[in-house]
């Protein structure tokens, strides 16, 4: 995880700064030089943790399970751009949710990586996990 002038590493930070240097950029063609600084605004954080279950810290409270996994899913599709775009989502997860019980199809392990590597392909080397080595 990275931190910059002690704001988190993910994506809303950049988002808005993204917003605020587009109004910096539009107050200056505009011969304006008196702009507010930055100030983050922290929404909360959200992770998936297992099938339909996640955790929320939002709003000053903290959600788990399928509550904060109903919230992790509304606020990922609020922000896609495009009707189209929601409704195809919301299909998929209905879709996986519905006839999967795991997240694999998100997933790439090293083990699946080696089982579909080309034949002619380079091996991974090896390291202190796999041989059990500390």
């Amino acid at each position: 995880m990275v931190s910059l002038n002690k704001l988190p590493g993910v994506a809303q930070p950049a988002m808005q700064e993204g917003k605020y240097v587009g109004g910096v950029i539009k107050a200056r063609l505009a011969g304006d030089e008196r702009v507010a600084p930055f100030k983050y605004f922290d929404k909360g954080s959200m992770a998936t943790i297992g099938h339909r279950s996640a955790v929320a810290d939002a709003f000053g409270m903290k959600f788990t399970g399928v509550l904060g996994y109903t919230m992790w899913g509304f606020i990922h599709v609020l922000y896609l751009i495009g009707w189209g775009n929601r409704i195809g989502t919301i299909y998929t997860w209905a879709r996986a949710l519905t006839f999967s019980h795991n997240r694999g199809h998100r997933l790439i392990t090293y083990k699946q990586a080696e089982e579909e590597r080309p034949p002619d392909a380079p091996a991974r080397p090896a390291t202190g996990a796999d041989t059990g080595a500390a």
